[in-house]
């Protein structure tokens, strides 16, 4: 016997019309119990990426993981008890959970290349259970919603951060330019000055030289 698994565009319809079945409740909650491991572990992490991360870039971390905790706490106790529906269709928690790993990405030296940054895996485990779990069209959101915001993390990572390096990264040669002129200007000094001290010693033997 074979199984395979058969991805639709199209948000998973529930057995009721007006909400959602136990399975897909049960999943979800499920989901947010996994998001708690994966928490622990990026907490667990920290002291092994201390030495390839200074620690500004830390202390960002460190406030992404309070803030993932805080959106995870949300969809346990508010979301998944009131609105399920909202769960159980696939959107929230697949652009959420994008975001989360891209914020990881960039603070973990992602804006250098795709792989450079240890949680990029996390975009491969965030799309496939998202179309294993809601459809090919919530699968569709995940990679949109990485592409957009992978591209936006390269683009603020190339761009200058400071107000005046745009205006020097247009002009990189003015100060070179400038250090250039003063040897050109000591050197025409000097030419003159010996002009004139050739000049003199010229008009002194001219003077000895007559009776």
């Amino acid at each position: 016997m074979s199984s395979s698994i058969n991805l639709k565009l199209g948000a998973r319809k529930p057995g009721d019309a007006g909400s959602p079945d136990a399975s897909a409740i049960e999943m979800e909650r499920r989901i947010i119990w996994i998001r708690w491991l994966a928490i622990l572990v990026s907490l667990g992490a920290l002291p092994f990426l201390a030495s390839s991360l200074n620690r500004q870039s830390l202390v960002t971390l460190l406030a992404l993981i309070g803030l993932g905790a805080i959106y995870n706490l949300t969809l346990l106790v508010v979301l998944l008890p009131r609105k399920p529906q909202w769960l159980t269709s696939g959107y929230i928690s697949a652009i959420g959970d994008v975001l989360l790993v891209t914020g990881g990405v960039a603070v973990t030296g992602g804006t250098a290349g795709p792989l450079a940054s240890p949680f990029f895996l996390a975009y491969f485990v965030v799309t496939v259970t998202t179309a294993v779990r809601f459809g090919g069209l919530a699968a569709i959101v995940a990679v949109l919603t990485i592409a957009l915001s992978y591209t936006a993390v390269v683009y603020y990572g190339e761009r200058p951060h400071q107000p005046g390096d745009a205006h020097r990264l247009r002009r990189p040669h003015r100060h070179l330019r400038r250090f250039r002129r003063r040897p050109r200007q000591a050197s025409g000094a000097s030419s003159a000055g010996g002009a004139r001290a050739g000049t003199r010693l010229a008009v002194r033997g001219h003077r000895r030289a007559e009776p």
